[in-house]
């Protein structure tokens, strides 16, 4: 790739992930992003047919980074396990992922994010397979929904809580409910 066509892309996407964690992805627009990353709307095209397009990029990305990390984990992994990775993954993140994953105006993009990670897990021997698909779509809500709100509330506590003791509570809660701890 030509190194002025690298900068350039690293502009845009340098600019953009800037953007996402101080504008509501609503309020992002071709001229906005251009005006941040010191370019003109046609050099943006160039890259991107559509602001859509960078966006689906960095979820694309996010998601196929998470996927990869999940893999590395053995299968028939315990719930534990892969909820200690994804507090140590998703904390070690850039400000920008933790914005897509924490802020309201963003669960879309969250979400696309779970759902094709939870999609890629079905292709593994996952402990639900022998329950009918919709019973597995409700456990996988409940587990998703459940560890995304912890993590969201640790966040937003400023992480006080050390990453084992939000590991360890948020497993507890999500394995055996408020009334073992």
């Amino acid at each position: 790739m030509d190194l002025r066509v690298k900068r350039t892309k690293t502009s845009i996407q340098n600019a953009f992930k800037e953007m996402i964690t101080t504008t509501d992805i609503h309020k992002i627009t071709v001229k906005s992003l251009t005006d941040k990353a010191m370019i003109n709307r046609k050099t943006f095209y160039l890259h991107y047919e559509t602001i859509e397009d960078l966006i689906r990029e960095f979820i694309d990305e996010i998601t196929e980074n998470y996927i990869k990390a999940t893999d590395e984990l053995p299968q028939g992994r315990s719930h534990e396990v892969a909820n200690r990775l994804f507090f140590e993954y998703f904390s070690n993140q850039e400000e920008y992922v933790q914005r897509i994953l924490c802020y309201p105006a963003y669960n879309e993009l969250c979400n696309t994010i779970f759902d094709k990670a939870y999609l890629h897990a079905l292709s593994d021997d996952h402990p639900y397979h022998k329950f009918s698909k919709e019973k597995q779509n409700i456990i996988q809500t409940y587990y998703r929904s459940t560890t995304l709100d912890i993590y969201r509330q640790w966040i937003k506590d400023g992480k006080k809580m050390s990453i084992d003791e939000i590991v360890e509570l948020s497993n507890q809660l999500i394995c055996y409910g408020v009334n073992k701890i």
